[in-house]
């Protein structure tokens, strides 16, 4: 399931409407807060034209934080050759954290190089889903 799906299966669930995607436009994903909630991201949703939904709302929801999820957990991967990436990092992850399922979608693309055994993975600035960043040691086999 894309991060666009789960963004409807969340408006849906939570509002009890069948809205899809071509019904309404989404904007971008914002950091939001608010003392006594626990929502940290607003987006702003518009109807689209003949479609039944008219107007603009916004949704408020929380987006986990790769940071606080990883915040005292020890990552390491092995990555299979020396001009490894972002991707082989993600494959490693998802291997060792299979509920995870960060996609290249998810996070900004940067090559890990070669003498470096660290590298840092970031949600993508417009990422639906996920936000924050944080670190992962890196071996290479």
């Amino acid at each position: 399931m894309n991060n666009l799906s789960k963004l409807f299966e969340l408006i849906n669930t939570s509002n009890g409407t069948s809205v899809e995607p071509g019904d309404i436009r989404v904007g971008i994903p914002t950091a939001w807060s608010a003392q006594e909630d626990f929502r940290n991201t607003k987006i702003t949703v518009e109807g689209v034209l003949d479609r039944g939904f008219t107007g603009v709302k916004d949704f408020y929801y929380r987006r986990p934080d790769l940071g606080l999820l990883f915040k005292d957990v020890d990552v390491s991967v092995v990555v299979p050759h020396v001009d490894a990436s972002t991707v082989d990092v993600l494959s490693s992850l998802n291997s060792q954290f299979p509920k995870l399922g960060l996609s290249v979608d998810d996070v900004d693309l940067l090559p890990v190089l070669d003498g470096v055994d660290e590298t840092t993975i970031t949600a993508t600035e417009n990422n639906l889903f996920w936000c924050g960043t944080f670190t992962v040691r890196v071996r290479r086999e």
